[in-house]
């Protein structure tokens, strides 16, 4: 059984395993379709049998978290929640973040520039706990998403321009384990990720932003190990990832201004030192992707640029069409990601470039794929799609 427990999967990786769904599936191929109760951009989780996922009725003031049986679509059950509409980027949702889950709960986090509500409910969809930390305010709204490690939840919880902080809650009762508070800039978007380059060094979280850089904690204590303020003028949006003995992360803004950079670690899991960097043909939205001993940056604009891991020197570099504001995947030797307008462009992981499938949704969307016991799930706006593999 394969499980999709948070962003991205595996400590949000994007590396799945394998499913059978073949790149140029049909309509036949399509399991089911369920219509979801509102709309939004954060991405499906998957525990067992159950497919977790959440949904906003903006104008009604409504949010959903919302179970689906994984074999027929069919809804198990729904929590719903009142908030105050509140603004958002036109390319944001009320239902951006990610939940997380584990084989007893589900956690969600709920942002909003009122209030910051985190939630928790059992795979029944009973509640838990809930706990608030008041009002949020943001530029563009909220989206940045929880994980798991050890008993404990942990999320970035930095507004905008405001004090704010990196918190650990207890996941069976949602007490505060520890909790790193800290001024912040612009409000980053990026997921925190486990990192442990060597076995003798404490298992670390790493932290994207503005106003730090690169932040790690220690993950069972909260202490701050070491951060790079400076490292980044621009805000984090995609999240970084540790692959092939360096630590990558980028920033942006909508204008077109990037910064990628590839960090190598210091010793004993100390703070790391640049490894290389590139300000052009990097994504700002899209978290990078290690696959095959290569690195893929899947840029917004739909030009992905592969590149050496160790240099940041360019394998292929092309342009596959359409914006991307959700993240690439992959599977069995290709990269799945879909664009705004709603297209699932498949490529080929490899040293030359192939595209391996195109497929209309139907429907637009933001989000990033999941994968599943022989099934890839498929988040437009408004609706989930099951494709089964062979």
């Amino acid at each position: 059984m394969q499980d999709w427990t948070r962003f991205r999967g595996p400590n949000g990786t994007g590396i799945g395993q394998p499913t059978g769904v073949a790149a140029d599936f049909t309509d036949k191929d399509v399991r089911w379709k369920a219509t979801l109760p509102g709309e939004g951009h954060s991405s499906p989780v998957l525990m067992g049998e159950s497919l977790l996922v959440t949904a906003a009725q903006r104008e009604a003031g409504k949010r959903h978290l919302v179970c689906l049986d994984t074999k027929t679509g069919k809804e198990r059950w729904r929590q719903s929640f009142d908030f105050k509409v509140y603004h958002t980027h036109e390319l944001n949702t009320a239902a951006s973040a990610t939940p997380t889950v584990d084989k007893e709960r589900v956690y969600a986090t709920w942002p909003s520039d009122e209030n910051f509500v985190v939630t928790a409910h059992t795979l029944a969809g009973k509640p838990v706990w809930q706990r608030e930390f008041g009002a949020f305010p943001t530029q563009h709204g909220g989206a940045s998403a929880p994980i798991l490690y050890d008993g404990m939840l942990i999320f970035s919880r930095e507004p905008e321009n405001a004090p704010g902080g990196l918190v650990a809650l207890d996941a069976k009762t949602g007490q505060t384990r520890w909790e790193v508070k800290r001024p912040s800039k612009d409000a980053p978007y990026a997921v925190p990720m486990l990192y442990q380059p060597e076995k003798t060094a404490p298992m670390q979280l790493l932290f994207a932003s503005t106003a730090q850089g690169i932040t790690s904690v220690e993950a069972a204590t909260g202490k701050v190990l070491w951060d790079l303020p400076g490292l980044f003028s621009l805000r984090c949006v995609g999240s970084p990832i540790f692959a092939g003995g360096l630590i990558f992360a980028g920033t942006g803004v909508g204008n077109g201004s990037r910064l990628f950079v590839a960090l190598r670690p210091g010793a004993n899991g100390g703070k790391p030192e640049l490894a290389w960097k590139q300000t052009r043909n990097t994504p700002y939205v899209p978290c990078p992707l290690y696959a095959n001993d290569l690195l893929f940056l899947w840029g917004d604009g739909g030009v992905v640029h592969c590149v050496k891991p160790t240099t940041g020197e360019t394998v292929w570099l092309e342009r596959v069409g359409g914006n991307f504001y959700g993240s690439p995947v992959f599977c069995e030797g290709k990269l799945w990601a879909t664009s705004n307008k709603g297209e699932l462009v498949v490529i080929a992981a490899e040293k030359t470039f192939k595209i391996l499938g195109r497929h209309d949704l139907g429907e637009g969307t933001n989000s990033t794929p999941a994968f599943g016991e022989k099934t890839l799930y498929l988040r437009t706006l408004s609706h989930l799609t099951a494709v089964s593999g062979k």
